[in-house]
């Protein structure tokens, strides 16, 4: 919470600002400046409020998918390295396992509760969480196979499989 209410302190200066450069234009005439602070205060306390209350809104939004997915995934029956790995070859089956790790801990289940047919979009809700999926999960699996950490753009737009997750990710290394 402390860090919505300072980023919408951050975010109200902008508009704090612009009134008090408009307050300084010759039409508004002769004010005072305690006026001229209560013109600039205004735009600005209301943009703090906006921002709260939108950060708060999403904030308990993604808090409540997370939670959804998390008890969607205890409910799946166990499925082991083995399992997960046999379901469909793949050539990268350290990244696979990493990937199942990441995705585990995000939602804050065991890694066995993820299986491989797991849809990113119907069953882990990723459309709605995708920048802190991406953040948290892609963003870290990338880096750590990075040789040099350098930029770069990642869309995870119409991605349902872990496989298409992976292949992504590959795709971004080379």
């Amino acid at each position: 919470m402390r860090i919505l209410v300072v980023f919408s302190g951050i975010l109200a200066i902008v508009p704090f600002l612009i009134g008090f450069v408009v307050s300084l234009f010759p039409f508004m005439g002769e004010v005072t400046w305690g006026e001229r602070l209560t013109f600039a205060a205004i735009p600005a306390f209301c943009t703090f409020i906006a921002a709260l209350l939108l950060g708060s809104r999403d904030s308990a939004r993604t808090t409540s998918t997370i939670k959804q997915v998390h008890d969607d995934l205890l409910s799946c029956n166990d499925t082991s390295d083995e399992q997960f790995l046999a379901c469909q070859p793949y050539e990268e089956a350290d990244l696979l396992l990493e990937i199942r790790v990441a995705i585990s801990l995000f939602f804050d289940v065991p890694a066995s509760k993820v299986s491989r047919d797991v849809d990113l979009l119907r069953d882990l809700q990723i459309d709605k969480l995708d920048f802190p999926f991406q953040f948290t999960v892609v963003g870290p699996l990338i880096t750590s196979r990075q040789d040099e950490s350098k930029p770069f753009i990642f869309s995870m737009t119409n991605m349902t499989s872990i496989d298409e997750l992976a292949n992504e990710i590959l795709k971004v290394l080379e």
